[in-house]
């Protein structure tokens, strides 16, 4: 019953016990009272004599004295059972004078010391409101035992149990306790699995319906695109056959007037300049050459510039390259021909200051007036 945390200076005691009723200070004092007195039931003392305790009087500040005079905390009032004759006396008194066993005065005097200590804890709970919560009360009444009946009195009384009884049935509650709690948490669990798995299905009928919708939505991409396909492949086409006339158109608007002028002149001022360049190779996979027809276009793709033009090979292969190549894979690749010998041939007519260099890389070059006024040259 003792529990140290609960020892209470005198000031906190007096204040705490303040906080009482009368009627619960009473309780209190016949509860120790009473336990006190079930110790002198049925003892036969030295004298021959059936003693009995009537009362127990409990004052800390010692205003209480024993027959001998002695001052006391804790007075004990014995009734003779034959005579009625009563005593006042402190606990050593019992075996000094009364002939009471030493076994059954320290007995006496420790509960009772006891009990006096323990009523601190008591003052201290109630001061704090310190009650055990109702289902811990509701269990501890259904056991129906003299200790679940003490903690009951004192409950009726408005006051905390001691720490002890209730100790006597925490165990077995926090096991009904914990029992409980499992059983919950499964519950919990199990709903909770439930419903992850209710979600589960859901979302995996929303994932079926999306793969579907996704399905459905490629094939029409892939329908879209096969007709986009043959629709670009049908404008390819006309692009390519109009592509062929308008460049059959272009020979015969552009270029047919000047072929003779090109055979006769262009090809005879440009050729001299193209020696070794102008038959193609046999049996070479990149033949490196200008034919006589291509000599007589860039004399015409020069005359159609005047003094102080500037031209580029690349520009003029491409242009060359455009005329001689019916088809994109044709003119990719005499272009790529084409821009390998047009700067050789240029850089030959700059030798003879027909044209002049007009870059650092040798791919810019400026039309002379040298050149414009070859005989040949003249329109």
């Amino acid at each position: 019953m003792l529990n140290k945390k609960y020892l209470l200076t005198k000031e906190d005691r007096d204040a705490y016990d303040a906080e009482l009723t009368d009627a619960q200070r009473n309780f209190l004092q016949n509860n120790i009272f009473h336990f006190a007195q079930s110790l002198f039931l049925n003892q036969d003392f030295a004298d021959g004599h059936q003693w009995r305790l009537i009362a127990l009087n409990h004052n800390p500040n010692q205003q209480l004295r024993c027959e001998c005079g002695r001052k006391l905390k804790n007075q004990y009032v014995i009734e003779d059972a034959e005579t009625h004759e009563t005593h006042k006396l402190g606990s050593t008194h019992f075996a000094m004078h009364m002939g009471i066993s030493d076994k059954l005065a320290g007995q006496v005097a420790r509960h009772v010391h006891q009990f006096n200590v323990g009523l601190d804890e008591i003052l201290y709970k109630h001061h704090r409101d310190q009650f055990p919560d109702e289902d811990f009360i509701a269990y501890i009444q259904k056991q129906n035992t003299s200790r679940s009946k003490q903690i009951q009195r004192f409950l009726d009384n408005d006051l905390p149990p001691y720490d002890s009884w209730l100790a006597d049935f925490q165990d077995d509650y926090n096991l009904i306790l914990a029992t409980k709690q499992a059983e919950q948490d499964r519950a919990e669990h199990d709903a909770r699995q439930a419903k992850q798995q209710k979600l589960w299905a859901k979302q995996e009928k929303e994932l079926r319906a999306e793969q579907q919708a996704y399905e459905q939505k490629i094939k029409q991409e892939e329908a879209r695109f096969a007709a986009e396909k043959r629709a670009k492949e049908q404008t390819l086409d006309s692009t390519i056959k109009a592509r062929q006339l308008t460049h059959k158109q272009w020979l015969t608007e552009r270029y047919m007037p000047y072929q003779q002028w090109s055979r006769n002149h262009g090809r005879k001022l440009i050729e001299p300049f193209a020696t070794g360049l102008t038959k193609r190779p046999m049996n070479d996979p990149h033949p490196i050459f200008i034919s006589p027809i291509e000599c007589g276009l860039i004399a015409l793709y020069l005359h159609d510039h005047t003094p102080g033009d500037l031209i580029t090979v690349t520009e003029t292969a491409a242009w060359l390259a455009e005329i001689v190549g019916e088809t994109q894979d044709d003119q990719a690749e005499a272009t790529q021909r084409l821009s390998r010998i047009l700067g050789r041939v240029f850089q030959r007519l700059t030798t003879q200051r027909l044209l002049t260099s007009a870059g650092d890389d040798g791919a810019y070059f400026l039309i002379s007036d040298a050149f414009a006024d070859l005989p040949d040259f003249k329109s």
